[in-house]
């Protein structure tokens, strides 16, 4: 009875303490270890005293302590006046996303519109695959000519034309005038009673032509000049078998005791005179 009446006039005195820890001292004067309620250690001493008491309100908090700790904190009230609650948020992002909706609907038909004055990638890679592109003309023309290169270089048509003779087929009038003409497998073809003339030093020489029964004419004096000329050769330079029927004039070779310089005739066997009368030299 006197413990509950002693912690009845402690109580009021705890109460009191706010902002210092109080001194806390045990009422008429009972020691610290006095026990307070029924709970015992083993040894028989109180689990609760006047001692634990003092130390646990040693080690409370006090009012203006708890007061400074929460000094960083808002209350609940200034939170909620201060920041949006979850249920404004919610609000906010809803009105928010669906004005985004409306926007993007709106972007999506100015881009549809937009869309139909274009073409797509596809049907553009199909318009120009029937065409050739830059790399591959430049190949292919490669090996041509340019139009001033070949101004520059060849005859224009019309030039060739009125110059030269055709590739192929054709005919010329007036006179063909060339250094040298090589015929490679091909024949010489005259009709209609025409000549193959020789000129030197402004005379007409010798020229060639054919009969009706299709001899080969020479004729060595037309306009009162023009023969027939072997360039002279000795024996030892004579070929030593060439087909029957080849001429030469042999500068020196002779018939019997005539002088030399006699026209030899290949008879396919031996060089003789022209009327086969045996050479010497």
């Amino acid at each position: 009875m006197r413990r509950v009446v002693a912690l009845s006039v402690l109580l009021p005195s705890l109460a009191w303490a706010q902002s210092t820890k109080p001194q806390f001292v045990p009422p008429n004067g009972l020691p610290l270890d006095t026990p307070l309620g029924t709970a015992r250690n083993a040894d028989g001493s109180g689990v609760v005293t006047f001692a634990t008491m003092q130390a646990g309100i040693a080690g409370a908090v006090t009012q203006s302590q708890l007061a400074g700790a929460l000094t960083a904190y808002l209350t609940s009230e200034a939170a909620a006046a201060t920041y949006a609650t979850s249920t404004y948020v919610d609000a906010a992002v809803q009105t928010e996303t669906s004005r985004a909706k409306e926007a993007e609907q709106a972007n999506a038909s100015d881009i549809a519109g937009i869309k139909s004055d274009y073409i797509t990638s596809s049907m553009l890679d199909s318009t120009l695959g029937g065409y050739v592109t830059g790399a591959a003309l430049n190949s292919a023309l490669s090996t041509y000519l340019t139009q001033a290169q070949a101004t520059s270089t060849y005859l224009t048509q019309s030039q060739a034309t009125s110059t030269y003779l055709p590739l192929a087929g054709g005919s010329l009038s007036g006179a063909l005038n060339t250094q040298q003409i090589t015929i490679s497998r091909g024949d010489i073809v005259l009709t209609g009673g025409g000549s193959v003339l020789l000129f030197s030093g402004g005379r007409t020489g010798a020229y060639f032509s054919t009969n009706s029964f299709g001899d080969l004419v020479i004729n060595t004096a037309v306009g009162g000049g023009g023969g027939i000329r072997m360039i002279p050769t000795t024996f030892a330079s004579l070929p030593s078998s060439p087909p029957a029927g080849t001429e030469h004039y042999c500068s020196d070779c002779y018939i019997g005791s005539g002088a030399k310089g006699v026209n030899v005739l290949y008879n396919g066997t031996a060089w003789t005179g022209v009327s086969g009368a045996a050479i010497s030299h």
